[in-house]
């Protein structure tokens, strides 16, 4: 595809120009002054002086205007999205996917779409296509010598995938007891700050109670390692962890026990009975009726009591053949009573930040937990990184591609390496563009690839190979979409800025025209949201230097210039930092990069454009 210039071109700015309200700042450059229509109906960068096409152009930002009116999602020939009031593709669209996407991966060899989950554990296969993070080993560690220690990542971050490592590596070297807490009860109060450390050791306890009468079913010589101590314990665990449990809460903490697979699935179906039947049935098959008084199954609603009873059930196990336990605990931010990261760490803070329990021996705490709590959790006061360490997920393009590389091998048995094996002739790398706009996430790097099918499908049904128009298309569809998550509130702002930098200044004089305390107030939420930040200084006529802010979120960026097409955007406002890889967004001869403070000057900086080029 070609992109090719419109007849209406902007008249250049000087990028000293003074602005209306004498905001004296190269912010109102208009980068696109560096192109003009070609002679050969081309680009013409007037830097190099070199014409062609859009995939011949010369080094420097890809530059055509190609701006038009409206609010569309994109403009390119032979698109016509069917979005709804928020650039979000209908439910209709949506509808009619999965067969016509069955055809399309089939003519590849591919059996089954490698784009239809975003859930890792829905994917029987990850292991075969699990990239691990450097300090993935760490996060796993010795079992002989456990080490509880934390995991942050933002959502979508690869989290639960390498939960699923470990659960896996249990399973398979059976030298330790994996137990899951990825569902949980509701908290005492309903209030996230209900959960004290009794609730959660609580439903550890549960778990680990049902381990080791699975392992006594399915061995049953192992009842002997147990001296009479132990059993007489275990007795009263049951009553105690048991004896409450709704059938549903049984069937979630038998689940929860991960290393035992089948053997739990066995015991499910072999004591799908009333729990208060169970009870006494495997009381009777164990000899573990030793009429114990009412008050030896009620441990005391104290942390030493809970903590004692977790320690030994961790011992039990010892005996039956574990070298230790871990404890696995995910999607914290996923309960109904959590959602916010002031909830979810109000919910997790107590068994977080209790030392004592997560140095207790022959266990080991592997907590994988959002980053927007990382903050909180420094900040409490109680955070010991010198003795629980913390492993923060940033996966790099690079190991985003090879993650998408293996995906697209194992699907389809070798066949397809590439996203681009799925494009016609192009001179775009569309697979770089999806590793580079996934902002760090293979769950988003899933979704922007089946967006970009979903797209390709939608205009022809029978498509045989993806073109070029489908991969900006899709691109725009899901820039939309991750926008609208991240800012429902203040999107339509950013819309009116139209700037990917700003001040204050500017802000309050030319765009909203409000008072300088409310220009600060919008400013603190937009920054607090994540996706704008204060990314330079600039000069202010021997006054103090006016902060410069920006788009920080390439995503959002595209969201908020839905007016100028993706090719557009990708080639005038975002560049390849060359210190740390990362996005930067500007629309100034020099910037510096939000993520390592390299500085860049615009004649040699690498678009985006041209990071995602073939060739």
């Amino acid at each position: 595809m070609r992109l090719t210039s419109r007849d209406t071109w902007p008249k250049p700015r000087n990028p000293l120009q003074r602005s209306n309200s004498g905001d004296v700042t190269p912010v109102d450059v208009d980068i696109r002054h560096w192109a003009r229509p070609g002679a050969d109906g081309g680009i013409a960068d007037l830097r190099t002086g070199r014409s062609g096409p859009l995939a011949d152009a010369g080094s420097g930002p890809l530059l055509a205007q190609t701006k038009g009116s409206g609010d569309r999602v994109c403009a390119l020939p032979g698109i016509s999205p069917s979005y709804d009031d928020h650039g979000l593709e209908s439910r209709t669209a949506k509808g009619r996917d999965t067969r016509m996407a069955h055809e399309f991966f089939s003519s590849f060899g591919i059996a089954q779409s490698p784009f239809e989950s975003t859930n890792a554990d829905n994917e029987p296969s990850l292991g075969e296509y699990f990239v691990p993070p450097p300090y993935f080993a760490s996060v796993m560690g010795n079992p002989s010598a456990p080490q509880s220690g934390i995991v942050f990542a933002p959502r979508g971050g690869g989290k639960t995938a390498q939960r699923r490592m470990i659960e896996d590596q249990s399973g398979g070297l059976g030298t330790f007891m994996c137990v899951t807490l990825d569902a949980f009860d509701q908290p005492p109060g309903g209030r996230p700050a209900g959960a004290d450390l009794y609730y959660h050791l609580a439903q550890v306890c549960r778990a680990l109670v049902l381990a080791v009468l699975i392992e006594m079913d399915s061995r049953p010589q192992a009842v002997a390692l147990l001296d009479t101590a132990d059993r007489k314990l275990l007795e009263a665990q049951i009553d105690h962890f048991l004896g409450r449990l709704s059938a549903a809460d049984y069937e979630t903490a038998l689940r929860s026990v991960k290393t035992l697979g089948t053997k739990a699935q066995d015991f499910l179906k072999k004591y799908a009975l009333p729990i208060g039947l169970l009870i006494e049935a495997v009381k009777a098959k164990y000899g573990l009726n030793f009429n114990l008084p009412q008050s030896a199954s009620a441990p005391e609603r104290q942390d030493a009591s809970i903590r004692f009873h977790l320690n030994r059930l961790a011992e039990i196990l010892v005996k039956l053949g574990y070298e230790s336990t871990y404890v696995l605990v995910d999607k914290v931010d996923e309960a109904a009573f959590t959602g916010t990261p002031v909830r979810t760490y109000s919910f997790i803070s107590a068994l977080l930040t209790d030392l004592p329990t997560l140095e207790l021996p022959n266990l080991a705490f592997k907590f994988f937990l959002w980053d927007a709590i990382a903050g909180a959790y420094d900040e409490s006061g109680l955070a010991r990184r010198d003795r629980i360490p913390i492993y923060t997920l940033n996966w790099s393009p690079s190991e985003l591609s090879a993650m998408l590389q293996r995906r697209l091998a194992v699907y389809s048995g070798g066949r397809v390496n590439s996203f681009n094996d799925f494009l016609e002739p192009s001179a775009i790398d569309a697979h770089q563009i999806i590793v580079r706009l996934s902002a760090g996430s293979p769950r988003n790097m899933i979704r922007l690839s089946n967006r970009i099918v979903s797209e390709a499908l939608r205009v022809d049904p029978g498509v045989g190979q993806i073109p070029e128009s489908a991969v900006w298309a899709g691109l725009s569809v899901y820039a939309n979409e991750i926008a609208h998550e991240l800012i429902p509130k203040y999107l339509q702002e950013l819309k009116r800025v139209d700037k990917v930098t700003f001040t204050a200044k500017h802000l309050g004089s030319e765009v909203f025209r409000i008072s300088e305390n409310a220009v600060r107030r919008k400013l603190q939420l937009w920054t607090d949201s994540g996706v704008v930040a204060k990314v330079d200084e600039i000069p202010n006529d021997g006054n103090r230097p006016l902060h410069l802010y920006g788009v920080v979120d390439p995503r959002v960026c595209l969201a908020m210039l839905q007016s100028e097409e993706p090719a557009i955007v990708l080639g005038n406002y975002m560049f390849v930092c060359r210190a740390c890889q990362s996005v930067c967004i500007s629309d100034r001869a020099d910037f510096r990069c939000h993520a390592c403070d390299a500085t860049h000057h615009l004649s040699d900086a690498t678009t985006l454009l041209e990071a995602c080029r073939r060739g």
